[in-house]
Parts: structure tokens; C-alpha cells; sequence
């Protein structure tokens, strides 16, 4: 089993992390300059076989060296990136384009393998940097001479993969353990995003199971969910909910109803109160976060829709959305301005 391991907002280096030696680290960077170092196979430290380094947000560097298997999902316009694989010539490379877009790099002259495997590189191209041991080159020289490369050994699914003699197993564990379960870096993106964000936003997931939102003003919760509910899709920032301490600000309170499998917010006291009166089905969790029952001069409308196929209701801040409900789906009931909050 990979164990995740969740650095800070500031800048971390990651190079003494106990690991299983099989299965390795699941390693987040989220924001600032992060520094992964891994370690050889056999050591009980750093990234081993399996071992995804993920640095979200901010410049960060992934140095790779004899014997280490690493797994690196980063995701483009997050930052300047370096993978340090100077313990490799440039022309020693092994280079493989695997179904799904990935770019497998490693060197095969040593008697274990020296590698990683970039997610999503012919996407992405979140890897800025390239450093060997006799040149550095950026991300444009990779994708022009990637294919002229003598050690361009072509496009490879995993069972053509697992079936090569001349593709080393270890590589293949590194590969299986990350693409096993390649929701991973939609998790990381969310993670990232959640974690560098105020301690006001309000953060937007979609359900796909029961299609219908969740929202909430919890880091703590959208991180919970982004990690161990997989139906849920995380749909970014969506607003700042208004200071506590604000005078001018209220309550907005929430129900969940099981039945309904929704959850429903209120700033109005009176319809609190209906609800914890008359409808069974929904309970009362309390304050979700604080907005504002007028405009304040700076704030932005939360409008409100009724969904009559799924009694649930739907919230959003975007004009163009709101337009676009009204439009277009016609068992959504527009609800007018629920409340005002401020621009995320």
C-alpha cells in the first residue's frame, strides 16, 4: 500500500521519508519550492520503487539517481520544474511514449533501473528543465528531438510493457502502482489548490453519482473529500465567505437530508427554522460560514436554483452559468438571489 505524505504551503524537501521498499511514498508537495530526492531501491528512505512525487504549485525540483523509480505528476502553469537525472547521459536514455500519454525515461546501462515516468507529458509538458549528466535541456528540445532520439524505443501499452524482457520489472511495479490509480493526480490538483487558498474560500465539488454540488468553507473537509470520495469532482474556489467578526455579515446555516443525498443552505433564520420544523428528512449541521443578506458596496450575487427531478438545490456566483440554467434546463426552478458573498 502507498503511504501519502502532504507537505506544507512553503517550500519542503522531501529526501528522509520512511517507505515501504515495494510500494513506496505518495509524496504532495502542494504550493512553494519543493525539493524531492529520491533514494536507491534498496534504501529504507526518500521515494523508492513506486514512489509518486507530486509538487502542485511553485518551482520545484526531482532529482533522480542511480537505481531510483519515481512517478512524477505535475500539472502545467504551476511553476518552473527541474528533473535532475545527472546521473544519466543524455544519449544513454531509454525513452518510451506509454498508452495514456505518459513519458517513461530511465537508463538501463546499470544493473537496476534509473527512472521516471512524467504523467501526462504529451499534454501537460509541466516539466520545464531537464538536467543530465552531459547537458540540460528544456521542455521544447524534448518534444522536438524526442522521437529522433536514438533510445526512442517507441509507444508501449502496459501489458506490452509487462510482456518486455528488455524493460526492467521494477519499473514496471513504478508503473503499475501509480497508473492502478491515476485519480491520484486529480487529488493532488485539488489538494494543491485547496491548501493555498484563504481560510475564507468556499470550494465547489460535483457529485457524479447523485449529480448534484457540494459546498463547503472547510479546508479541512474539501481536502477530506477531494481524498476518499471518488464520485465527487472538485470544481475549484467558488467564492470567500465573509469574516466571522464582520457585523454586517450573517449566518448561513446548513442541512444535510440522507434521503435526498443533498445538502441545503440558508441565510434566512425564519427558513432555518421552517425546515428544522417541518421537513423530517434534513438535519440541521449548523453554520456552514458567514455571507451578507445585502450588498455591501464590494460582494457578488450567490443565485439559487431548485432542482425538480432531484429535490436538491443548486447555488452559483457566475452570471453566464445562471443564464445558462435558465436557458437550458428546464426542471431547474430560478430562485432569485439567495445571498451576497465576496469575489474568491
Amino acid at each position: 500500500m502507498i503511504r501519502e505524505v502532504i507537505g506544507t504551503t512553503g517550500n519542503d524537501r522531501f529526501d528522509g521519508i520512511s517507505a515501504d521498499a515495494l510500494n513506496g511514498n505518495a509524496i504532495y508537495g502542494l504550493a512553494g519550492n519543493d525539493v524531492f530526492s529520491a533514494l536507491p531501491l534498496a534504501a529504507s528512505f526518500g521515494l523508492t520503487a513506486g514512489g509518486i512525487a507530486a509538487g502542485g504549485t511553485g518551482n520545484d525540483t526531482y532529482i533522480v539517481r542511480d537505481s531510483d523509480i519515481v512517478d512524477v505528476i505535475e500539472f502545467s502553469n504551476q511553476g518552473f520544474d527541474t528533473l535532475d537525472m545527472s546521473s544519466i547521459r543524455y544519449d544513454n536514455a531509454r525513452i518510451l511514449l506509454l498508452e495514456g500519454g505518459h513519458l517513461a525515461l530511465f537508463d538501463v546501462s546499470f544493473l537496476g533501473t534509473t527512472g521516471v515516468t512524467i504523467y501526462n507529458w504529451d499534454t501537460q509538458h509541466a516539466i520545464e528543465i531537464y538536467q543530465f549528466e552531459d547537458r540540460t535541456v528544456d521542455a521544447a528540445f524534448m518534444r522536438e528531438n524526442i522521437l529522433s532520439h536514438s533510445g526512442y524505443a517507441g509507444y508501449r501499452t502496459f501489458a506490452e510493457l509487462r510482456a518486455s524482457t528488455n524493460d526492467k520489472a521494477g519499473f514496471d511495479q513504478s508503473l503499475q502502482n501509480t497508473f492502478d490509480a491515476i485519480d491520484t493526480a486529480r487529488y493532488v490538483e485539488a489538494v494543491t489548490t485547496i491548501d493555498a487558498s484563504t481560510d475564507n474560500t468556499v470550494f465547489r465539488f460535483y457529485n457524479t453519482e447523485s449529480k448534484k454540488h457540494f459546498y463547503t468553507g472547510s479546508e479541512v473537509e474539501a481536502i477530506n473529500v477531494a481524498q476518499t470520495m471518488d464520485s465527487f469532482i472538485f470544481e475549484g474556489k467558488m467564492f470567500n465567505a465573509s469574516d466571522v467578526t464582520d457585523s454586517s455579515s450573517s449566518a448561513v446555516y446548513r442541512f444535510y437530508s440522507a434521503q435526498r443525498n443533498a445538502h441545503f443552505y440558508t441565510i434566512s433564520e425564519q427558513e432555518r427554522d421552517n425546515v428544522i420544523n417541518t421537513i423530517d428528512d434534513f438535519t440541521y449541521e449548523g453554520v456552514a460560514y458567514n455571507a451578507y443578506t445585502e450588498n455591501q458596496g464590494s460582494q457578488e450575487e450567490l443565485y439559487r436554483f431548485y432542482n425538480t427531478e432531484t429535490n436538491a438545490h443548486f447555488y452559483t456566483t457566475s452570471e453566464v452559468e445562471r443564464d445558462n440554467v435558465i436557458n437550458t434546463l428546464d426542471n431547474y426552478l430560478y430562485e432569485g438571489v439567495a445571498y451576497y458573498v465576496d469575489v474568491a
